[in-house]
């Protein structure tokens, strides 16, 4: 596979200012950036002859880069933008694409929340918004979790992602998360000879004491926050929870409850960390990772990153939310044999969750090895057209 790189003009992807200031970008946004830095040096990958490649890579303004290519590039026409890939690190990545011309569809998008809901995309012409067919009433759906508006329903009906040619990638963490000093308190690194890296779990590490780890918002009252996931789990060991301190079934070996600022340390000292999302995708599943922790993903109808290419299996445990409130039923049945192979699938595979290649950060490598997945795919569709317009023709 390789990917031409666009150098679009600054009024078509040019950084906006607000206020006479630049706009500012949290930190977790960065995967796109550092992904274009990566790439733009990766000469196995990158070529500067748009003939050979097989993806073009504008980012940004998805609208406005359509368009413009539309009007100025062969290649975006040739495949109607099919084999052009385009980044979204906000939070809900493409859902609003449904609703979006034609034109926008058909590129890969990289994206960070992959939400798919078990309906097949609807393709439209007009503009309007696809068919959503039958959805679950507002009101009491799962055991222990708050009922659900309208506004929720439709929030988890959203199709953000498409499975046959979009890529979901790992977030940006901070290089604090992974800086030595706090890597190596969990992890002992390996350097072989010829330069790969082997990451083990530290015989001395920190004692893990805590089963299970969440702190976090909950926007109450806003149930498509996290799908109403981090309401019920916090309401679960809140006062007059069932595992409260002073509830029916205690549980003070699990740590929930608001945000704190020692959650990486708490993390690190914890066996199980819950995954959730957010307003959209969650940052979780990737501090657990970096941290040691077996992530606990509750997420439905979810796909989540590089899960084309990583055997989640191995390092994690997924709950449905029908199950959650069980979740401590659960998480006890996990022997200690079953959690030390979760811990070493976890060692085996964090580094594809960060990005940071000079501290053996493997995000980029594994999101192009899914990027060429895409491709291939790609490639057989073509393939199944071109034979089937010669059987028409012959």
């Amino acid at each position: 596979m390789k990917i031409y790189v666009y150098d679009l003009p600054e009024n078509v992807v040019h950084r906006r200012e607000i206020n006479d200031r630049w706009a500012t970008i949290d930190g977790i946004y960065l995967a796109e950036i550092e992904f274009m830095e990566q790439l733009l040096s990766d000469w196995s990958v990158r070529t500067e002859n748009p003939w050979e490649g097989n993806t073009g890579g504008p980012y940004l303004i998805m609208d406005h880069v359509t368009r413009y290519l539309q009007q100025t590039s062969p290649f975006w026409n040739a495949t109607r933008g099919r084999n052009h890939v385009m980044f979204a690190t906000n939070d809900q990545g493409v859902c609003k694409l449904g609703w979006a011309p034609t034109e926008l569809q058909h590129s890969i998008k990289l994206v960070h929340y992959g939400l798919a809901p078990r309906r097949p995309y609807v393709h439209h012409t007009n503009g309007a918004p696809p068919g959503l067919g039958a959805l679950p009433l507002p009101g009491h759906r799962f055991e222990g979790f708050p009922d659900f508006t309208s506004e929720a329903i439709l929030a988890e009906q959203m199709i953000c992602y498409r499975p046959e040619k979009d890529v979901v990638t790992p977030n940006f963490i901070s290089r604090d998360w992974v800086a030595p000093h706090i890597y190596n308190r969990t992890w002992l690194v390996t350097v072989l000879p010829d330069g790969s890296r082997v990451v083990s779990r530290r015989p001395d590490a920190p004692e893990r004491n805590i089963t299970f780890y969440f702190t976090g918002s909950n926007s109450a009252g806003m149930v498509q926050y996290s799908h109403g996931v981090r309401q019920a789990i916090l309401q679960m060991f809140a006062p007059g929870g069932k595992h409260h301190a002073s509830g029916s079934q205690p549980r003070p070996d699990y740590h929930v409850g608001p945000a704190t600022h020692t959650g990486p340390d708490d993390m690190a000292r914890s066996k199980f960390c819950l995954a959730p999302s957010g307003y959209g995708w969650g940052v979780r599943l990737t501090d657990a990772m970096v941290t040691g922790c077996v992530p606990v993903i509750i997420q439905d109808h979810m796909y989540q990153a590089l899960w084309d290419v990583l055997p989640y299996e191995e390092f994690s445990i997924r709950i449905s939310r029908t199950d959650l409130h069980r979740i401590v039923e659960i998480l006890d049945l996990v022997t200690p044999e079953q959690l030390i192979k979760l811990q070493e699938g976890v060692a085996k595979w964090n580094s594809a969750f960060h990005w940071h290649e000079d501290l053996g950060g493997l995000a980029y490598n594994y999101t192009v090895m899914s990027l060429k997945r895409k491709v291939l795919h790609l490639w057989s569709e073509d393939y199944r057209h071109l034979r089937h317009a010669h059987r028409l023709r012959s």
